[in-house]
């Protein structure tokens, strides 16, 4: 699809999705020459369906529960270039605890080229086939720092089984992460 959403492209601009909002196929493009463009994603989270997400720098990217315990799926073959995946913050205690989750789904799951996924504690999580048989791409120096990498779960079927892959394409990295 050529339906695009620029955040951030002239003014540092953040969009922040949550209530379970959904957004499938098209472009999801962040930051430009002189701004930061972010998405937040919180309270009741969001999806992303087949969609192609571009980052104009480092700076750029997307936040999972920076003031909320939240989940992101990605799925039906969802590509991010460049930018941060941060999941989690500081400051949560108790009943507001800030928690980011990233879940990888579907046939053809994900991929992350050249991003840098960061996550504050060892609760936030990215989620590989917890729900289906699916694979995410880490490729071109994407790496991941803190936090935890979840692959498969128990449960499923012959016809669904829960399996998760990290297909490796390139010198990327895993840095203090616990996989699981």
């Amino acid at each position: 699809s050529a339906d695009t959403i620029k955040v951030g492209q002239y003014t540092t601009a953040t969009l922040i999705l949550e209530g379970g909002t959904t957004m499938t196929g098209g472009t999801l493009v962040l930051g430009g020459k002189q701004s930061v463009g972010i998405v937040d994603v919180e309270t009741g989270g969001a999806t992303l369906d087949g969609v192609t997400i571009t980052t104009a720098a480092t700076a750029d990217g997307i936040e999972v529960g920076q003031t909320s315990v939240v989940m992101l799926l990605l799925d039906d073959g969802t590509s991010m270039t460049g930018g941060t995946l941060a999941l989690g913050a500081s400051g949560g205690s108790g009943n507001h605890q800030h928690i980011g989750v990233v879940d990888v789904e579907g046939k053809t799951g994900a991929t992350l080229n050249g991003v840098t996924v960061t996550a504050f504690a060892a609760a936030d999580t990215l989620e590989v086939g917890q729900n289906s048989a699916s694979t995410l791409v880490f490729e071109d120096g994407s790496a991941m720092n803190g936090g935890t990498l979840a692959l498969g779960a128990a449960g499923g079927s012959k016809n669904n089984p829960h399996v998760g892959t990290v297909d490796v394409e390139g010198k990327d990295t895993l840095d203090d992460v616990a996989v699981v």
